[in-house]
C-alpha cells in the first residue's frame, strides 16, 4: 500500500539511498519516490490518503462512510443487509481505490453468492482462494473469523508460567492486539490485577503477584 503513495517532489530529498552494483563502482545516490516502509509517518499518509478518497467521492454517501469507517490500514471490514448491497458496494470501492492504485484482493465473506462475484472477478490477484473448508479461518486485526460459521475468534500467545511477577504480567499483557476492544472485558482483569498489586511492592518484577 505505501508504494503507491507517492511523495511530494519537495520531500523526494529526505528519501535518499546510497547504492552500487558492485565494490569498484562508484556509489549513487537515489531519490525514492513513494513512501517508505519503516518511516514514522508511513501509516498515517496511507489513511490519509484513504480519508481523502473519501471527501473526494462524498457525492455516493454508502462508498464514503465504508472508506471512513470501515478501513483500518489495508484491510477494510465491512458488511451489508443483503449479499446484493454487499457486492455493490464492494464493487465500487474495489472501482474507485483501484483507479488510484489501491487494488483490493483476499476477498472473503460468509454469503457464498459474494465470493462467486469476486471469485470470477478477472481484476483479482489469481493466488487468491475461496475455501471452503469450515475450519478455515482469516486473521485480521489480532482476531480470526471464520466464514463459514461467521465466529470470530482469538488466540492470544501467552507465557504465564510461574513466577508471575509485575513487570511479567504487564509485558504479556502488552502483546494482545485488539484494536477493536473486543476482547476489554478479559484484558481490563489484568490491568485490574495489575494496578492492585503495584502498591504492594515497590521491586516491581523480583516479587511474584498475589491474587487476593
Amino acid at each position: 500500500m505505501y508504494r503507491q503513495i507517492l511523495v511530494a517532489d519537495e520531500d523526494q530529498k529526505y528519501q535518499q539511498i546510497l547504492w552500487r552494483n558492485n565494490s569498484s563502482e562508484n556509489i549513487r545516490t537515489y531519490k525514492l519516490k513513494t513512501v517508505t516502509y519503516g518511516l514514522a509517518s508511513a501509516s498515517f499518509l496511507a489513511t490519509r490518503c484513504i480519508k481523502q478518497i473519501a471527501l473526494d467521492d462524498k457525492d455516493n454517501p454508502n462508498l464514503s462512510r465504508v472508506l471512513q469507517e470501515d478501513i483500518y490500514m489495508d484491510d477494510l471490514l465491512s458488511g451489508a443487509d443483503t449479499p446484493n448491497n454487499a457486492i455493490s458496494i464492494c464493487k465500487d470501492i474495489a472501482h474507485v481505490l483501484s483507479t488510484r492504485g489501491f487494488h483490493l484482493r483476499k476477498w472473503n465473506s460468509n454469503s457464498t453468492e459474494f465470493l462467486a462475484q469476486f471469485s470470477e472477478h478477472s481484476s483479482h490477484d489469481a493466488r487468491v482462494e475461496f475455501s471452503k473448508d469450515s475450519n478455515e479461518s482469516s486473521k485480521v486485526l489480532g482476531l480470526f473469523w471464520n466464514s463459514s460459521n461467521d465466529t470470530f475468534g482469538f488466540q492470544p500467545s501467552l507465557e504465564l508460567t510461574p513466577p508471575l511477577t509485575k513487570r511479567r504480567i504487564l509485558s504479556e499483557s502488552s502483546k494482545i492486539f485488539d484494536p477493536l476492544g473486543l476482547l476489554s472485558p478479559c484484558t481490563v482483569f489484568m490491568k485490574i490485577l495489575y494496578q492492585k498489586n503495584f502498591g504492594l511492592q515497590k521491586q516491581i518484577g523480583i516479587l511474584p503477584f498475589h491474587n487476593n
